[in-house]
């Protein structure tokens, strides 16, 4: 099978938040108190509120990604969300890649973290403090099948460098793109 063939085959499945909801609900429910205990000790409920939370985790799982690619960290509601992702779709390998210019998470978030969360936990974890703009998609797009793109970071330069460098990289590979804060000016 080519790698348009499998393109096609795994997008005319169509993923839908609803549709995740559904065939998520019972891992959710699980998770729930876990997840509003990790939201607890991120405390940006203002910047990814709970019910956002949710949404993401079970879109992320729905899809089955084998590495999730977080553009923009901030504080880290989505780097818990998709870490939890990562530890619940276990056998199924999958890695979680956080790439930010911000030092919040590590100032703020990870200790908080660490002392309610067992070490395995970090395990799928990789979190860069670093320029998006400089960082080398290619290699590390190389080595994966399906990828999760969740685009958080903010500005004319990062849209350049997703559509410009990072989606052409995932053309010929199952991906999905989830992007926060959009919003459309119409003038």
């Amino acid at each position: 099978m080519t790698s348009s063939s499998v393109i096609d085959a795994e997008m005319s499945r169509l993923y839908s938040p609803a549709k995740a909801y559904w065939n998520q609900r019972e891992k959710i429910v699980l998770s729930r108190d876990r997840l509003l205990k990790l939201s607890q000790a991120v405390g940006r409920p203002g910047d990814l509120s709970p019910s956002q939370w949710a949404q993401i985790m079970v879109f992320a799982m729905e899809f089955k990604p084998d590495i999730i690619l977080e553009l923009g960290r901030g504080y880290g509601n989505s780097t818990c969300v998709f870490t939890e992702v990562a530890n619940l779709l276990k056998p199924h390998p999958c890695k979680v890649l956080s790439l930010c210019i911000s030092n919040s998470w590590q100032i703020r978030t990870l200790p908080k973290l660490r002392r309610i969360l067992e070490k395995s936990w970090f395990t799928p974890l990789e979190t860069l403090q670093t320029d998006i703009l400089k960082f080398d998609f290619k290699s590390v797009l190389a080595n994966h099948h399906r990828i999760f793109l969740f685009w958080d970071a903010h500005g004319y330069d990062i849209a350049e460098c997703v559509l410009g460098t990072i989606l052409p990289e995932l053309a010929d590979k199952p991906h999905l793109v989830v992007m926060h804060d959009l919003s459309l000016v119409l003038v």
